[in-house]
């Protein structure tokens, strides 16, 4: 006997069996994100105008080393009282790419941190609304829902031994007013690049006779898997400015160092193997962290205790018979890189969704809760 079942029962019996298909996977999975906060935040990327953030978890972080991935949702850190503007705010451009990697440790080289191509998830506008000072933890998905992200298409997901599974979220065009308190929730793990130790030799020249002296300094974490920045001051106004980067400041292919230049007081420090172009500012300065001053290092740990000779060299006619000015010089000793502990990271550049370099790396675990069938 055949047996007649009513649309309206065929479909709550649809309906039920995609819902219990819904399953949540919540990172880093061993600080328990779904019960609580994880006792730190990140300012990048919600917080910039334009920013780029890669995520990694390993199986463990995680949660499994095999899922097909639906959907992710970010949180705030809170709580904390909403102050400025009450929004909405706008990002013109989000786009969100998963996937996996091989890479031990990745370090500060986007494209280097890839063992194989991403998948675009979401790529558009999305309008969302500041931290309401919800006690924490933070609701997933933030105020609206709007921090929650359907994926276009399903991705499957095979963490691999000793890679992650991997998140490249990158933002343009952050319309937020610097007060809505979009800081994202997250751990603080153990591992990564240890800063090495840096200082300075020799003394500079000047634009003018009398004048003040070019100098050089270094920011950020010189070690493996680190990326530090090279910046200056009176190097003469608007002016082009090299970064030499040198393996030596005792020889160089036209002789011994350090090397007088006649008739100045400009030397020459190091031997100069890289040089990168730059431009001072009407005051003659080099910003920390400028576009193209960075000095990335590769995640390896060949390079622990290596030193860099580090100099400026500006373009400044009339200075002197060589229309040069040149900085002290910087000596960079890089330190160590130890093990991730535990298996999350993030690598990210607060300034330039389109960098191909990162301005910050460690041992950042975003909390993330990711849809899964």
């Amino acid at each position: 006997m055949q047996v007649s079942r009513s649309p309206f029962l065929v479909l709550a019996t649809l309906l039920a069996g995609a819902a219990s298909a819904q399953n949540f996977l919540y990172m880093p999975a061993s600080r328990a994100p779904q019960t609580q906060e994880l006792g730190s935040f990140r300012i990048v990327p919600l917080m910039r105008p334009s920013a780029r953030t890669q995520m990694f978890y390993d199986a463990t972080e995680a949660g499994s080393a095999s899922f097909l991935a639906t959907g992710l949702a970010l949180r705030y850190d809170g709580p904390i009282p909403p102050v400025g503007a009450p929004g909405p705010f706008t990002i013109q451009r989000l786009t969100i790419a998963v996937g996996t990697t091989t890479r031990a440790i990745p370090g500060p080289d986007f494209a280097a941190n890839l063992t194989q191509p991403l998948t675009t998830v979401f790529d558009g506008p999305v309008t969302y609304w500041p931290d309401q000072g919800t006690s924490g933890p933070e609701p997933w998905g933030a105020a609206n829902d709007r921090l929650n992200f359907p994926f276009t298409q399903p991705v499957q997901i095979a963490v691999p031994a000793g890679g992650f599974f991997v998140v490249d979220l990158t933002i343009d065009g952050n319309g937020l007013n610097g007060q809505a308190h979009t800081m994202l929730d997250a751990a603080l793990g153990a591992g990564g690049p240890v800063d090495g130790i840096v200082s300075n030799r020799g003394v500079g020249c000047s634009v003018t006779t009398g004048g003040t002296n070019a100098t050089i300094s270094t920011s950020g974490i010189h070690a493996p898997g680190g990326v530090h920045s090279i910046w200056g001051d009176a190097l003469g106004a608007n002016s082009p400015v090299f970064a030499m980067i040198g393996g030596s400041d005792t020889t160089a292919p036209f002789g011994p160092l350090p090397l007088l230049l006649p008739g100045t007081a400009c030397h020459i420090y190091t031997s100069s193997d890289v040089m990168l172009p730059l431009r001072a500012d009407g005051a003659g300065s080099l910003a920390p962290f400028a576009r193209g001053s960075t000095v990335a290092i590769p995640a390896l740990s060949l390079f622990q205790g290596a030193v860099l000779f580090e100099q400026l060299a500006a373009y400044v006619p009339g200075a002197n018979p060589f229309n040069l000015v040149l900085s002290d010089e910087r000596v960079v000793q890089l330190g160590t890189l130890t093990p991730i502990s535990p298996g999350f990271y993030a690598v990210s550049h607060g300034f330039d969704a389109a960098a191909p370099i990162a301005d910050d790396a460690g041992p950042h675990g975003y909390a993330l809760r990711v849809q899964t069938q």
